[in-house]
Order: C-alpha cells, then sequence, then structure tokens
C-alpha cells in the first residue's frame, strides 16, 4: 500500500499536468476556420464554406477599424453574416461553436457568406467593431456574450437594416 506522503506527491502532479494541458491551449483541428495570413491575431476573416467543398478561393480583403481591428468584406451578391466573438476561433468551446454553428449555414445555402471578428472585448472595443461591420454591408451581425447586448442594443437604433443578433448562454 503506498504511503500518504506518495499519494499526496501523485496527487500534486497530477493537478500540474491538469493546469499545464489547461494553458497550452486547444489543439488545432480539421473543423477549424484557417489561421489569418495577414490579419492581426485579434481578427481574421472567416471561410465562407466548408474546408471539404469546392475548391479555395482567395480571401476578401478586409480594412482596419481605428482601435486596429482587421473587419472583413462582404460578399456581393450574398446575405452576409458577421459573427463577433468574444474568444478565439478555434478555442474547443464556446466561440468555436458558435462560429462551426454559423458557417454550417453554407453548407445549407450558397448565397450566405460568413466572417468572424476574434478576442473582442465588450464595450468600446465590440462598438468599433460592430459599427465598422454594420458600415461594411454585413446583413446581420451575430455578437456571442451577453455583454454585447447594450452595445448591439444601441447600434441597432443606428442601423436599423442590419439583423442583430446577441447571444447569451
Amino acid at each position: 500500500m503506498p504511503s500518504k506522503r506518495f499519494v499526496s506527491f501523485a496527487s500534486l502532479l497530477m493537478v500540474l499536468a491538469f493546469v499545464a494541458a489547461a494553458c497550452a491551449g486547444p489543439a488545432a483541428t480539421a473543423t477549424s476556420a484557417p489561421a489569418p495570413t495577414s490579419a492581426p491575431a485579434t481578427s481574421a476573416p472567416a471561410t465562407s464554406a466548408p474546408a471539404t467543398s469546392a475548391p479555395a478561393t482567395t480571401e476578401p480583403t478586409a480594412a482596419a477599424t481605428q482601435a486596429g481591428f482587421t473587419i472583413p468584406d462582404i460578399e456581393t451578391g450574398k446575405f452576409n453574416v458577421a459573427v463577433v466573438l468574444v474568444g478565439f476561433h478555434a478555442d474547443g468551446g464556446w466561440s468555436q461553436a458558435h462560429l462551426e454553428g454559423v458557417q454550417w449555414l453554407t453548407t445549407q445555402d450558397a448565397t450566405i457568406a460568413t466572417r468572424y471578428v476574434e478576442l473582442i472585448n465588450p464595450g468600446p472595443d465590440a462598438e468599433s467593431v460592430m459599427r465598422a461591420l454594420a458600415r461594411k454591408g454585413f446583413d446581420m451581425i451575430i455578437g456571442t456574450t451577453f455583454e454585447y447586448g447594450p452595445t448591439m442594443d444601441s447600434l441597432s437604433a443606428e442601423f436599423p437594416k442590419v439583423d442583430w443578433l446577441h447571444v447569451s448562454g
């Protein structure tokens, strides 16, 4: 039978291993969106179709906001949906689930194009990004945290032609 000291030491090592694994971040998956190539780490255009479908096309160019976030371009002739993610697009959880759900729409209707902007803090950053998306011509803007709610409510009056969807869990 192991000693009490050995069990305590082994338990401590297991806890440290779990902490190290949690801090290492998510592993890349085949279904995650591609990493941005020229955009800053805070935002990137999402693909408008799943990776397994049609041949690769060039990504639309994007413009930067005053806060330094890159705003993706719309796709002409399509219903353009922008997702504002509070986290990283491939976090293995909340943000990734929202993005995958929205990207699924493109498999159901070829007239829908999706883009995303990631790591957007609620408050002034979210307002700047959402206002820029609305001005760019996105038809629908989806916010992925309840903390975006007040910002989206105020912007909906300024941009009544945009469909605003605020997701809270």
